[in-house]
């Protein structure tokens, strides 16, 4: 099934999606920052450990706070599975889960999902059609199935993402047979390229170290060399 959402039809789908979702969920966008809707809807699947969260965000790579709203990133670094990569030319969107997802022109931010006029195509999986599709590809016909050739595409962004600036990854006891059985310990944080309070310490010892690297200064009216003083 496809179907063609305005503005407020896709942020209530999307909302849904999230909701729904029971194994993965994949969030594609440039620009990343959630409205109270959407954080809401996310908020219940954190402590999910069956939940894959993929993520893929672009453009500011050196100021990622920019295309990344830094407590949303926070948030995020709660899930028990998260992984979040980045894709400079990236200007695709995508928000989907195992069974359904949104192509739109709206980025995953409050001001896009508030004010802006969008357009997205939803697309729902089909059994039957995957099914058929499988048959199809056995006798060399090609099937409609809209969900599949969408899902692969955005699939294929995150994949060949390789610049991985978040990984969170949940470990399990090993079960009894075939893995049956296993329980959920605990979340190890693999990658880190997001450690906000981190980076804001570091460029202070950086711009301390700059400061004290001066001896001298000027005076800006006559050109007088003057000893540097910062408190002056």
């Amino acid at each position: 099934m496809a179907q063609f959402l305005n503005t407020l039809d896709q942020n209530s789908r999307i909302s849904k999606i999230f909701e729904s979702a029971k194994t993965e969920i994949l969030i594609i966008s440039p620009f990343i920052k959630l409205n109270k809707h959407f954080k809401d809807s996310l908020f219940g699947k954190i402590e999910d450990d069956k939940i894959s969260l993929k993520i893929v965000y672009g453009k500011n790579k050196s100021v990622p706070s920019e295309s990344f709203n830094s407590d949303d990133i926070e948030f995020f670094k709660k899930f028990r599975n998260v992984e979040i990569r980045y894709v400079e030319n990236l200007h695709a969107k995508y928000y989907g889960n195992e069974d359904e997802g949104i192509s739109t022109s709206m980025n995953l931010v409050e001001y896009s999902s508030n004010n802006n006029k969008e357009i997205g195509i939803w697309v729902t999986n089909n059994m039957l059609l995957n099914i058929n599709d499988k048959i199809g590809k056995a006798v060399g016909i090609d099937i409609d199935n809209l969900f599949a050739q969408l899902n692969k595409l955005v699939n294929d962004i995150f994949d060949k993402a390789e610049d991985i600036h978040f990984k969170r990854t949940p470990k399990y006891t090993d079960g009894l047979i075939m893995g049956l059985g296993k329980k959920y310990i605990d979340s190890f944080t693999e990658v880190d390229k997001l450690n906000y309070k981190q980076n804001f310490a570091n460029s202070m010892v950086k711009d301390e170290f700059k400061i004290n690297s001066f001896e001298f200064g000027h005076c800006i009216k006559c050109n007088s060399s003057l000893t540097y003083n910062t408190k002056k």
